[in-house]
């Protein structure tokens, strides 16, 4: 439906394979799927090969855009009554780290979940992000990820530090 949220992450459109090749960067060119999504993600490595510039991302108003910057934390930018707005997203530190791979994947159903769970809430609130960066988290080092674990997480990040 139109009004249906629709989240695209940039990596497979940015990078080009051809069998018994390496991975190839290419430039992101906009179009119809780039130009209906919601909410983007990309990381700073799908830069590489050319990309479109942030206002072109986020075209339109309440579209929204991540770059993520793995253990630097990411960007988040939002377009709002036709003004960018950007902010810094800090990450959630792993305690151990056993294997980055599905750690973007992890981050953009995080935020989706946190979107979907409060769809009236401002887009602008850090906490979809913070579940984001949380599930990522628990990525990298392998931890199962059920409402437990994220639970536990939750209770050691809100310790004091010694």
């Amino acid at each position: 439906p139109a009004d249906g949220l629709v989240a695209l992450d940039l990596q497979g459109l940015v990078r080009e394979l051809r069998p018994g090749e390496l991975v190839r960067p290419r430039p992101l060119a906009s179009g119809p799927l780039v130009l209906r999504a919601d909410m983007t993600t990309m990381s700073e490595e799908d830069a590489r090969g050319g990309a479109l510039v942030l206002a072109d991302l986020v075209a339109r108003d309440r579209q929204e855009l991540v770059v993520k910057h793995g253990e630097r934390g990411g960007l988040h930018v939002r377009r709002h009554d036709g003004r960018i707005k950007l902010r810094t997203i800090p990450i959630v530190p792993d305690r151990v780290r056993v294997d980055r791979t599905g750690a973007g994947d992890a981050f953009i159903c995080g935020w989706m979940v946190g979107r979907l769970s409060c769809p009236k809430a401002d887009p602008w609130d850090m906490r979809a992000l913070h579940l984001a960066s949380l599930l990522a988290a628990l990525t990298v080092e392998r931890t199962p990820i059920d409402r437990s674990a994220i639970r536990q997480r939750l209770a050691e990040l809100a310790q004091p530090l010694p």
